[in-house]
């Protein structure tokens, strides 16, 4: 009987300090969009091509200044708080998460533009890049982020 309650606290004991989780999906998972991100210009200036506004030949014309001003673009997303910047502006909005995608590659958030609600709607792209979509404005529809280096 002793044998058997000290294995039994012990045991507990043992659980309580390393953790006891069911299975690996009671953990919640890590949040992919988290960090600090640049824009690809290759990638970016593909994805643009498809915009119905995409004017042939332009990126040729404007190439190295639009590369210039991507450059310079960052964002960051933190657990409640999305900052974007440009240059030495930076503007941020607090966000609400209000859905993910059952495969965890996408993330719908809800924030303030102004006195506007939008919703923001980010997807991962081959577990690697990133790209966002917003109710507010399409400017940002063909940018594709990566991982600030």
């Amino acid at each position: 009987m002793q044998k058997t309650a000290f294995f039994l606290i012990t045991a507990l004991v043992a659980m309580s300090l390393i953790g006891c989780k069911k299975d690996a999906g009671s953990q919640p998972a890590k949040n992919p969009f988290i960090g600090k991100w640049t824009v690809n210009y290759e990638l970016t200036m593909e994805e643009s091509k498809k915009s119905p506004k995409y004017q042939p030949g332009l990126d040729e014309v404007m190439g190295k200044i639009i590369k210039k001003m991507v450059e310079q673009m960052k964002l960051e997303i933190t657990a409640d708080e999305m900052i974007y910047s440009m240059g030495d502006n930076k503007q941020s909005a607090p966000y609400t998460i209000t859905s993910t995608g059952d495969d965890g590659k996408s993330l719908t958030v809800t924030s303030q533009a102004g006195d506007k609600e939008v919703q923001v709607t980010f997807t991962l792209i081959d577990d690697k890049y990133m790209n966002f979509k917003s109710t507010g404005t399409d400017d940002m529809d063909y940018y594709i982020w990566q991982p600030a280096e």
